[in-house]
C-alpha cells in the first residue's frame, strides 16, 4: 500500500514538474496574442537589402519595375598574394630568412547578376521576419555571449525610403535560431536561421540564366532588325488570322504555314547566359539584331542579340535586355542556332544564295 502511495506521490511531482517546465518557456501573456515582427514588410516592399561578414558582402537592390532583384556579391580573400610571395621569394637553403610582417589588403572579387526567380521565393518566405522569442533588452555581457558586441555580421533592409539596421549574432544550439539585434543598442530577438540561408550564400546560387523573361504563349507580335540583314514583323495568329494563335506568321507572308517562324522565336526565348559582363562588348551593327516584343497584357520588352569573332578566330555570342539588365555572354551552341538561321527568318536567304553564286 505504501509503495503505491509512493508512486503516485512521484508521479504527481513528476507531472507537475512537466508543466511547470512548459509554461517556463512559453512567451510572455502579449506576447501569445499576435505574430512578434521583427521586420514588418513582405518582400514586394523591400527596396534593397545588405549583409556583410568579415569574409564577404551581399548586396540586393530591387529593379525599378520591382519585378527582380540585382545582386552584387563581394568576397574578400586575405593575404592570398602574401603567402605566395613568401612560398615563392623564400629562399629552401636560408631558414632564418625573415618573413615580411606587412599584411596585404584583402582581394576582393565582385561578382553582379540579376536574381533568379529562387532569391524572390526564398525572401518571400522569411518576410515579414518573426521573432522565436523576444528577448528584450540585454546586459553587455550577453550581447558578448550572444556574438551581438563585436557583432559576426550586418544586416539592413530599406524599406520605402527607410533603413532598418541589424546587428547580427551567434546561432543557438542546433543551429535552428539565432541572435538579431536591432541597431546598436536596440532590443534583442532569436530569429529563425532560415534568414542566413537567404542572405549567406556564394555566387553563382540565385544566378538568373535567361535572357527573356517571357512567356512564349503571351507573346503577340514581335519585330527583329539586324541593320543590313533586313527586318521583319512577326505575328502569333491562330489558322483563322486571329490573335493567340497556335502559329507564327510574317506580318509580309500571313498565309505562310512555315513552322521555321515560330520554332525559331522559341529558340530565341530559350537563350542562356554563362557570364554577366561589366561592360557592354565592341559589336558591329551588321553582326546585331535588335528585338522589340509585344505580349497580351499590353507590355513591350526588348533585347538585343550580337555575335564576334575574339582574337582566335572563335565566334562569340553576347546578348542584352530590360530583363537582363546587363550584357551578358551566350551559351554558344544555342545561339549559334539562332543566329545560323537568321537569314532564313528574315527571309533573305535566297537572295544571299544568288549573290554568292554570282
Amino acid at each position: 500500500m505504501k509503495a503505491r502511495l509512493s508512486i503516485g506521490i512521484y508521479a504527481v511531482v513528476l507531472a507537475a514538474s512537466g508543466l511547470l517546465a512548459w509554461i517556463s518557456f512559453l512567451p510572455d501573456e502579449h506576447e501569445s496574442t499576435g505574430k512578434l515582427l521583427v521586420v514588418d514588410a513582405t518582400s514586394d516592399q523591400v527596396d534593397g537589402l545588405e549583409y556583410e561578414t568579415d569574409k564577404s558582402s551581399l548586396k540586393a537592390v530591387a529593379l525599378k519595375d520591382h519585378s527582380g532583384f540585382k545582386l552584387t556579391i563581394t568576397q574578400r580573400v586575405q593575404g592570398a598574394n602574401q603567402k605566395k610571395n613568401q612560398l615563392k621569394d623564400k629562399d629552401p637553403k636560408d631558414k632564418a630568412q625573415p618573413q615580411t610582417s606587412k599584411q596585404d589588403k584583402p582581394e576582393e572579387k565582385v561578382t553582379t547578376y540579376r536574381a533568379s526567380k529562387d532569391f524572390y521565393d526564398a525572401l518571400k518566405r522569411v518576410l515579414p521576419l518573426e521573432a522565436i522569442r523576444n528577448l528584450g533588452d540585454v546586459s553587455q555581457e550577453k550581447l558578448k555571449e550572444f556574438g551581438l558586441n563585436p557583432p559576426l555580421a550586418r544586416l539592413s533592409f530599406s524599406i520605402k525610403g527607410q533603413t532598418v539596421k541589424f546587428r547580427v549574432g551567434k546561432r543557438t544550439y542546433g543551429r535552428a535560431s539565432f541572435y538579431l539585434q536591432q541597431g546598436a543598442n536596440g532590443p534583442v530577438s532569436l530569429v529563425s536561421s532560415g534568414l542566413l540561408s537567404v542572405v549567406d550564400f556564394r555566387p553563382p546560387r540565385y544566378k538568373e540564366l535567361r535572357l527573356l523573361g517571357l512567356t512564349f504563349s503571351k507573346i503577340t507580335q514581335m519585330t527583329m532588325n539586324c541593320g543590313s540583314k533586313g527586318s521583319r514583323t512577326f505575328l502569333h495568329k491562330d489558322r483563322f488570322g486571329g490573335a493567340k494563335g497556335d502559329r507564327w506568321v510574317p506580318e509580309d507572308a500571313a498565309d505562310s504555314t512555315d513552322s521555321l517562324y515560330g520554332n525559331w522565336i522559341k529558340k530565341l526565348l530559350r537563350q542562356s547566359l554563362v557570364q554577366y559582363l561589366d561592360e557592354a562588348p565592341k559589336t558591329e551593327p551588321d553582326n546585331t539584331c535588335h528585338f522589340v516584343f509585344s505580349t497580351e497584357d499590353g507590355d513591350k520588352s526588348i533585347a538585343e542579340l550580337a555575335w564576334v569573332k575574339d582574337p582566335s578566330g572563335k565566334q562569340v555570342y553576347y546578348g542584352h535586355s530590360d530583363f537582363s539588365v546587363d550584357w551578358v555572354r551566350l551559351e554558344p551552341s544555342t545561339a549559334g542556332s539562332v543566329v545560323a538561321d537568321i537569314s532564313s527568318v528574315l527571309g533573305t536567304q535566297s537572295q544571299q544564295d544568288t549573290s554568292m553564286s554570282k
